[in-house]
């Protein structure tokens, strides 16, 4: 039949008969061919498509009993998926509600689903339902709009009651990885579009634990179905349905809150998850990534009661063999828990009286990393760190080192994980050389570990701040001012003291933590040396082997340099009257005065007569003024 002809006799139909449905199949053929679905004459003919849907829409809602006859609706939509298909002009004519008939289509199909009218016997309907609306996020760049039109006509949770009804209905004997694959597909690039708006929604977070424990309960059920492991067609199925379940959760919990979800079991069941994906399809660690993500996006929500998972955590903890993710997943929830000095002590003291602190430190660091993203576990010593998490930490030694050269050799592509592992580093080396004045442990014993963070190696305040925790803890062990460095340890603490010197890090848009804490470590050093009569002439012996023109050159000229950038600054800042931080700038002020002062004391001390030290002395002076 020509197609001008079938369009003219669809177009006069006005109650369908006997005729309509071969009416109907003769068109959706046509629909196959592009140019027949670009044609504005096809276009012209959807309207009556829709009424004819809608007609049979409404007595499938009104019958509720399963009994209608299906075949008229599935060809009608047969049709609208036909015309839907990689036609993103035909998608726009459809989805809106700007006209009467439209909006009663897509009233009706939120009706279908709804969970008072879901019906086994008309499963084949909600199948072609949700075909079509797939049309919707395939080859298309308007994939935001139509998911944006989803939301506002409630399409999300059809297919939250669909995925529940599948798994809780009859149909769930018949129900594999073949027929979870295109809801959860939309439901999943969903989310994926709009997380930044349902993030902050409410009115989103409140649906949210429903939605989750139904993904949750699907994601259960589907990694329970038996599949063939060697058959790659179903293999790439299994893949793709639990990686729309994987990052559905982890959408759904970046929420900032999901009220009421500390008084769930979701958050361990989501761990509980982890060990069950099968290893064999090609998003196995992707998922389990997404997994650990999403318990750390629960642990990190605004009113989530951590203390919740304390035993579960503790409990995991006790066999160092668990799955990596889940431990430190877990490392991540207890650290989060820890917003206090009396949280702190109190989880210390519940570690200790159910496993023992040194074994929960060792089975911590016996957690086989074997992924960048999992050393955010190190949170929680940053939380909970003591003198003695500290000394048993190098019990560990080697697994120090090997979390070190991971996160240091990573830092630059994963500089959250970064960050937390340099924070740890930092209060490591000061509560076990710093705080601990009697510890058994030797500054000199991890050389190996303290170059992994050599700051001229690795340009960066944060690589500056733990070398200058070091410079503090050598300076603590009190061997510059007893003159008893061991040769061996020379070339170590003169790249600590260099670079405590050096005007590294130094510019107009340094960090304030940063200068503040080299102020810091630089007024303790000038005044150890100053006060215990440690002149240049015995640096210079002690540091340089007696070589006078290698002192000036790596500890005199950069130390001048740093003056010069230090005055800079204060000037820069004195002039913008300290409106940005007042308090701080005071406090840097300060310091700044003080290293002067012990620097000049410092250069009093008997020395030869030298131009770059008179001109130290004179920034100081003006510092100081």
């Amino acid at each position: 039949m020509e197609l001008t002809l079938l369009l003219e006799q669809i177009n006069r139909i006005d109650i369908p008969d006997g005729s309509t449905n071969e009416l109907l199949k003769k068109l959706g053929d046509f629909l196959r061919e592009d140019s027949v679905r670009s044609s504005p004459e096809a276009k012209d003919s959807i309207p009556a498509v829709i009424r004819i849907a809608n007609a049979e829409l409404s007595q499938i809602v009104e019958a509720q009993d399963g009994t209608h006859n299906d075949s008229l609706i599935l060809e009608t939509l047969r049709v609208l998926i036909n015309f839907l298909a990689n036609n993103d002009d035909n998608r726009q004519f459809l989805a809106s509600t700007d006209l009467n008939y439209k909006a009663t289509f897509w009233s009706l199909i939120c009706k279908l689903f709804s969970m008072d009218t879901l019906n086994t016997n008309i499963n084949t309907i909600y199948e072609r339902i949700l075909l079509m609306l797939s049309q919707f996020i395939h080859n298309t760049n308007l994939l935001k709009d139509f998911l944006i039109f989803f939301s506002e006509i409630g399409i999300e949770k059809c297919l939250i009651g669909y995925l529940r009804f599948r798994i809780d209905s009859s149909l769930a004997a018949e129900t594999g990885f073949d027929e979870l694959v295109i809801p959860t597909e939309i439901y999943s690039e969903f989310m994926s579009e709009m997380s930044d708006s349902t993030s902050t929604d409410m009115v989103f977070a409140n649906d949210c634990n429903e939605y989750l424990d139904t993904i949750l309960r699907v994601f259960n059920f589907a990694i329970r179905l038996n599949v063939d492991e060697d058959d790659e067609d179903e293999m790439d199925t299994v893949n793709d349905v639990l990686s729309n379940l994987s990052n559905i959760v982890y959408n759904v919990t970046l929420c900032e809150d999901i009220p009421h979800l500390s008084s769930t079991e979701m958050h361990s069941n989501i761990l509980k998850l982890i060990p069950q994906l099968p290893t064999k399809i090609q998003n196995f660690t992707l998922n389990k990534r997404r997994l650990f993500s999403s318990s750390g996006n629960i642990a990190s929500m605004t009113n989530y009661d951590n203390s919740v998972d304390v035993s579960m955590a503790l409990e995991y903890f006790r066999n160092p063999e668990t799955d990596p993710y889940i431990l430190s997943a877990c490392a991540i929830d207890l650290g989060n828990y820890i917003t206090s000095v009396e949280k702190s002590e109190w989880l210390r003291v519940k570690i200790d009286s159910e496993i023992g602190l040194q074994v929960f430190i060792a089975n911590f660091y016996k957690i086989k990393f074997n992924d960048v993203i999992q050393y955010q576990a190190f949170h929680l010593f940053n939380n909970l760190m003591s003198t003695d998490i500290a000394i048993h930490s190098f019990d560990s030694y080697e697994s120090l080192l090997k979390s070190s050269k991971v996160v240091v050799d990573n830092g630059q592509y994963y500089k959250e994980v970064f960050g937390i592992y340099a924070k740890f580093m930092k209060k490591l080396i000061s509560f076990a050389f710093i705080e601990e004045k009697g510890s058994h442990l030797s500054l000199f014993q991890f050389k190996e570990l303290w170059t992994q963070f050599y700051p001229v190696d690795h340009p960066g305040t944060a690589f500056e701040e733990i070398y200058l925790i070091l410079t503090q803890a050598f300076i603590a062990t009190k061997l510059l001012e007893t003159g008893s460095l061991e040769h061996k340890n020379v070339p170590f603490v003169t790249s600590l003291v260099e670079n405590l010197v050096s005007a590294k890090g130094l510019t107009a848009d340094v960090p304030s933590t940063f200068l503040s804490e080299k102020l810091k470590t630089l007024g303790i050093f000038f005044k150890t040396i100053a006060t215990h009569g440690i002149s240049g002439d015995v640096i210079t012996k002690v540091l340089y082997d007696s070589d006078s023109d290698k002192y000036h050159s790596h500890f005199i000229t950069p130390y001048h340099t740093f003056l010069e950038k230090l005055q800079q600054i204060l000037d820069e800042q004195g002039n913008l009257n300290n409106a940005n931080n007042p308090n701080q700038f005071s406090v840097i002020q300060n310091n700044s005065k003080f290293v002067c002062a012990t620097t000049i004391a410092y250069c009093n001390l008997p020395h030869e007569t030298n131009e770059e030290v008179d001109a130290i002395q004179s920034i100081c002076q003006s510092i100081i003024r």
